[in-house]
Order: C-alpha cells, then sequence, then structure tokens
C-alpha cells in the first residue's frame, strides 16, 4: 500500500471516528432553541477539515501533516447570542490509532467492539469533558480551557490570559471586590484533584514576577466543588508603582489519574495598596 493509499484509509477511519465521537458526546449536548446556524466555510482550509457534528455544534481535523495539532480533534459549540463558535473540547483521536492496545482496541477483529467513552472514566480515556463553572460572588466567569496532559502528550496554551484580554472574548472584566467568595464546580466528572494558582499580570496578560507573582492558593475538594475567599495579591507590592487595580489569572489544574486538564481565568481586583 503506498503513501496517497495509507492517507485515504487514515481519512476513512478518522470518518468513522468522529462518528462515534458524536454517539459519545451525545449525553453532553446543550439543547438550544436556535435554527441551525448559517456557517459560511469551506470544508477543508488550509488542510484543517471542518465537520458539522449537531446543528450547534461543529468539529475541526487537523490533517496537516507534521503540524503540532495533527491528530487533534477540536469541538466548537454554537453561542446564539454572540453568533461566534466557542471552543468547547479535544479529543486525541491520533492516539487511538497509534496505541490501539492502550484502549482495547483489538486490530483486524471487527467482531469485538472497540473500546467506546460511555461508563466510567478510566486512566486510559483520555475523552473528559466535564461540566465545569466558575463563579465569584454572584457572577459566572468566562474562562477557557488553556492546556491538557494524556500521559506524554501535551498541549499548552500560552497566550490564554492575553486572548481572555482581547475585546469580544466574553471576559467580564470589571473589578471584584476584596472579600467574595469563589466557586469552583464541577458539575459533572469531578476530578480527583484540584490546584489553583493565583497569577499577577500586566495589563496585556503577561506574567510579572516570574515564580514571585505566582501565589497557590489552598483548596479542599469536596463532591467536585471548592471554593475560597478572594483576597490581594501581596506580589502586587513588588510594583514600584503605585497600582490601583491588578490584573490576575486564575490557573486551575484538575487532575483524572495521570490526565490533566487546565482552566484560566481574568479577574480584575484592587491593588494591595489600594485601599
Amino acid at each position: 500500500m503506498n503513501v496517497n493509499e495509507n492517507y485515504f484509509v487514515k481519512m476513512i477511519l478518522t470518518g468513522i471516528f468522529i462518528c462515534l465521537v458524536v454517539i459519545a458526546f451525545k449525553s453532553f449536548d446543550v439543547n438550544v432553541s436556535s435554527p441551525n446556524p448559517n456557517i459560511n466555510v469551506d470544508a477543508n482550509i488550509d488542510g484543517k477539515e471542518i465537520i458539522q457534528l449537531a446543528p450547534n455544534r461543529i468539529a475541526v481535523v487537523d490533517n496537516v501533516r507534521s503540524s503540532r495539532m495533527e491528530g487533534i480533534i477540536l469541538i466548537f459549540d454554537y453561542d446564539s447570542e454572540t453568533k461566534n463558535f466557542a471552543y468547547t473540547a479535544s479529543m486525541n483521536y491520533a492516539d487511538y490509532f497509534n496505541n490501539p492496545d492502550e484502549y482495547g482496541i483489538t486490530q483486524n477483529s471487527p467482531k469485538k467492539p472497540a473500546a467506546t467513552v460511555s461508563g466510567p472514566i478510566s486512566t486510559a480515556t483520555p475523552v473528559i469533558l466535564p461540566e465545569l463553572v466558575i463563579s465569584i460572588g454572584d457572577k459566572n466567569m468566562k474562562f477557557i480551557e488553556s492546556g491538557n496532559i494524556w500521559g506524554d502528550k501535551i498541549y499548552d496554551r500560552e497566550d490564554a490570559f492575553k486572548l481572555l484580554l482581547k475585546d469580544g472574548s466574553g471576559a467580564d472584566l470589571s473589578t471584584i471586590e476584596i472579600g467574595k467568595t469563589a466557586v469552583i464546580n464541577f458539575i459533572t466528572i469531578p476530578p480527583d484533584k484540584i490546584t489553583v494558582s493565583d497569577i499577577l499580570l500586566d495589563i496585556d496578560g503577561n506574567q510579572m514576577y516570574g515564580k514571585a507573582g505566582i501565589i497557590d492558593i489552598p483548596v479542599e475538594l469536596k463532591d467536585g466543588k471548592c471554593s475560597f475567599v478572594l483576597e490581594k495579591n501581596i506580589s502586587s507590592a513588588l510594583s514600584s508603582a503605585f497600582v490601583e487595580i491588578d490584573t490576575r489569572g486564575l490557573r486551575i489544574i484538575a487532575s483524572w489519574g495521570d490526565i490533566q486538564r487546565v482552566y484560566s481565568c481574568i479577574i480584575k481586583t484592587d491593588g494591595v495598596l489600594t485601599r
């Protein structure tokens, strides 16, 4: 079998696998009353295939060889209010083809069903799509998934805080009162462990003062939920200039065995010297 035939077979298998993804994701679908959005996009743009999974959901598959995202499916849900698609989740489908034994998939044996993502989540199943809500006081905060780790495979979006600070990101950048209670609630699929870091940022979303600008917040996870009282970031006192409003990033790392997902959120509070 030559290279072109191999590539053709891979594309067919990818299509079959995406159909399984649609079935697996049904339990996470959100019913919307908006009609099927009109998506004015090409089915294939620079090697990135766009597939309609549902009236309000699309998948983007990177088929560019040697790309850092090759073999990754990105899932986007349509927001009827903003008229845009928002990133929801990702899946490394290529790993199923490259390491079928790890997922209980028997090669060349169509009579035995392949492993699915339904049922209890195990450390061998990278498809973990929890429903997460981050709130401070009475506000639900905008956040994005900024990284994930599956064994030795790492995806890290270093510009997450910068994206949240851009106009149109949907992030609430109004000043939050010190003393409010922040709640991180995994409504579905609670993780085994969670860590929360408070990172001091400049106005463009760049981390300030290296490790000195990071405060680890002690939290206790119970029934998929943890909370903490929002305090001032003392690293702000390192600035030689008076800063009235601090820009801060919350980085939340949730772990399910050897699988980790990283979430990023932006907040603005009074500076450490502000009364």
